[in-house]
């Protein structure tokens, strides 16, 4: 991990940004992805961002060549992954726009970064979903490397939102080589000139949810439409529906029931796991 960004709020450090080195200088082809990491000033992780290299070509492709690249981000304290892509629909010489959302308790909050069409030192004016000005990043025009400063509007300002355009000022920094590195491989893949293979942390990402899990002493059958059963090595078998918990009085190492009453069982369900 490479450190080569600090976070400054009100004259004091409060983060720290960095990348996977190895990840990005050293592989090629579909192995290299762009990695940040946010850390807080004791150096103990809070978020990620990862260039979504499947993704990307996917868009890409779909817009006839024009690099549009995705990105993941992931915050510690929050159970919701928010996805920020690059619009394709960008004419040339016009400003990119990146869009996101955050969801606050079910409700979504749709966020949209428009650069600066006079732009000096990568300005960006963040809009709601109501196109109203909620934010603003000013890049600074002579540093060594970048250099922004944010301001949010107070009624939007929270961690996960701050987090997010935090990254995102980082990933400026590698923004013109994402999109170059992005724009190859979709010709590449298009010429037949290179065989597309998803690395494996990224092929993590896009794991179903309700996949059928595998664990060292459990099979656990992830669905809402069928009963999700846990058995382990020793003790009670607890069961767990869509609609309720209950716990099971099955003896240790008896199997569990394919189903709870008026559900139906799981099509991976087994008598004995």
């Amino acid at each position: 991990m490479d450190i080569f960004a600090e976070v400054i709020d009100h004259g004091e450090r409060t983060g720290l940004l960095g990348y996977r080195e190895d990840l990005w200088r050293k592989r090629t082809g579909m192995d290299k992805r762009l990695v940040l990491k946010l850390f807080n000033e004791t150096l103990n992780w809070r978020a990620s961002m990862d260039l979504m290299i499947g993704r990307s070509l996917q868009l890409t492709l779909g817009a006839r060549g024009l690099p549009v690249t995705a990105f993941s981000i992931n915050a510690g304290e929050h159970d919701d992954v928010v996805y920020l892509e690059r619009s394709a629909n960008k004419w040339p010489l016009a400003p990119e726009h990146f869009s996101f959302f955050l969801l606050d308790d079910g409700r979504p909050q749709f966020y949209r970064l428009k650069r600066d069409v006079i732009d000096l030192g990568g300005d960006y004016t963040l809009f709601s979903h109501r196109n109203e000005v909620v934010g603003r990043l000013d890049g600074k025009v002579f540093t060594l490397g970048g250099k922004w400063r944010g301001r949010v509007h107070p009624d939007h300002v929270n961690p996960r939102l701050l987090a997010v355009l935090q990254l995102f000022c980082g990933m400026l920094i590698f923004n013109g080589s994402c999109r170059r590195h992005v724009r190859q491989l979709a010709r590449d893949v298009r010429a037949g000139r290179y065989e597309p293979k998803i690395e494996k942390q990224e092929s993590d990402l896009y794991m179903n949810p309700r996949r059928v899990r595998w664990g060292a002493n459990a099979r656990v059958h992830d669905c809402t439409d069928c009963a999700i059963c846990l058995w382990a090595a020793a003790g009670p078998h607890p069961l767990n529906t869509a609609r309720d918990r209950v716990r099971s009085a099955a003896a240790p190492h008896e199997a569990p029931p394919l189903a709870m009453p008026g559900m139906q069982p799981h099509p991976y369900a087994r008598g004995v796991i």
